[in-house]
């Protein structure tokens, strides 16, 4: 009888505390089928130009790569020029085509790529990068942390399957593609992968970067030479 009385208090408690609400799993506000990202424009003071931006969690972050080409920053085209850059400040369009920095963005060394941020925006960190792939991890309607930040065109050897909730936060991420350090500074990866520059720095020859990749899953970090040309993202201070 003893038994009988215990188990009834403890499965009376346990009624209260859930109809009371306690110790239920907290919401994930982005878990949401209809979630709508909150998104805005932005001028750049500098040069005029507006940029998209999106709010993801408490963070609002460039909805569109970086196109800043102003006179502190070095426009480099030729391969010799680029790769003997020891002062790592030099940007250019992917090809050295106008067109195609329209839709991309200009390509950062990374010295530029710090100065290229406006007054009050700054280079992503690799946290802040980790942070948006654990949101997304935890959201049941994102497929995964690469497909979800992806633009909806624009990648190519995207499988079908793969499209299921792409942009689904609006960072609208393109495959911008980057110029190399080998091979005569070529430009490699448009189409299929998108690298952009973090704040952190490995060593005095390296910075860290971020990239997603056509068909991959996951957000990748890792770090290479800072005369790379990699894309840029800011984020707002």
């Amino acid at each position: 009888m003893k038994l009988i009385y215990i188990l009834f208090i403890g499965s009376l408690i346990s009624s209260i505390m859930l109809s009371s609400g306690c110790c239920k799993k907290p919401v994930n506000p982005f878990d949401d089928k209809d979630y709508t990202p909150e998104t805005g424009t932005f001028k750049d003071s500098r040069d005029g130009k507006t940029y998209n931006w999106v709010k993801i969690n408490d963070r609002i972050w460039m909805a569109e790569n970086l196109n800043y080409t102003g006179e502190d920053i070095k426009h480099i085209t030729d391969n010799t020029e680029w790769i003997n850059n020891i002062a790592n400040d030099g940007w250019c369009y992917y090809g050295n085509s106008d067109s195609l920095g329209a839709i991309y963005g200009a390509l950062y060394q990374w010295e530029a790529a710090k100065k290229a941020c406006p007054e009050g925006w700054h280079l992503p960190s690799d946290e802040d990068w980790i942070k948006l792939e654990q949101l997304i991890d935890n959201d049941q309607y994102a497929l995964n942390a690469s497909t979800t930040l992806k633009s909806s065109t624009g990648w190519d050897w995207e499988a079908g399957s793969i499209l299921k909730r792409k942009n689904r936060y609006g960072f609208s991420a393109l495959p911008g593609g980057y110029r190399s350090l080998i091979s005569d500074a070529y430009f490699l990866l448009g189409g299929y992968s998108g690298f952009w520059w973090n704040i952190e720095v490995n060593n005095i020859d390296e910075a860290n970067y971020c990239s997603l990749v056509s068909q991959k899953h996951n957000i990748f970090i890792d770090y290479a030479d800072k005369k790379n040309g990699f894309s840029v993202r800011c984020i707002k201070d």
